[in-house]
């Protein structure tokens, strides 16, 4: 499901929207809300999300601006303006700062969860295809095989860049969580073995899928 961010200075509007529209339906989890734009942003700093539906005349920092904003630093994350005025130059601006859509607040619950299923199909459509197995060397899993198979013989295993990770593993977004894992006495199991013997035993955890 695609995360979406709600940015509306109503509070009341802005609680409507979570519980009145079935977004789930729509393919989209409500992952957030913020009362301007500068809110906006600071979630957006510190949570992922894919679409945000936002208010146009909000204090602090309006809806275009945030649009201009999230153009600059979040070029992968659709905007939606929404709001009660149809201008036309509100949807000209929008155009120019990348918005995806603009809706009214007039439209009702049902239109507006049939317009983000339309908007949350063509994302999917433009997603990559997952990698497999049956995709060769190039692909996630033969990348992973690749490392094993070097880890088993003792070689040097370093990635030279974050770019080059996000690469070989495919990643679409640009910030990274690595989890480091240390087993426990890996040390003493080394030694009982011997440099040879403790090869062999990580040759066969990754021949088993284990690691």
């Amino acid at each position: 499901m695609f995360r979406l961010l709600i940015v509306e200075d109503e509070k009341l509007l802005r609680e409507s929207l979570c519980v009145m529209v079935d977004w789930e339906s729509a393919g989209v989890e409500v992952a957030g809300t913020a009362e301007n734009g500068l809110r906006a942003l600071d979630f957006l700093a510190g949570n992922a999300v894919d679409i945000v539906l936002t208010d146009i005349r909000m204090p602090a920092m309006d809806g275009l601006e945030l649009a201009c904003e999230i153009q600059s630093r979040y070029p992968q994350v659709r905007t939606v303006l929404y709001s009660a005025y149809s201008e036309f130059s509100f949807a000209r601006r929008g155009i120019e700062y990348g918005v995806s859509g603009y809706l009214l607040k007039s439209q009702d619950e049902e239109e507006i969860a049939a317009y983000f299923r339309e908007l949350c199909r063509k994302m999917q459509r433009a997603l990559p295809p997952p990698p497999s197995r049956s995709q060769g060397a190039g692909s996630l899993w033969g990348w992973r095989d690749a490392l094993f198979a070097r880890l088993a013989k003792g070689e040097d295993t370093a990635v030279s860049s974050d770019e080059e990770l996000r690469c070989k593993l495919a990643l679409r977004e640009k910030r990274l969580a690595v989890l480091l894992v240390q087993l426990d006495g890996a040390a003493e199991l080394a030694d009982a073995l011997g440099a040879a013997g403790f090869r062999q035993l990580k040759k066969y955890f990754a021949e088993q899928g284990l690691v």
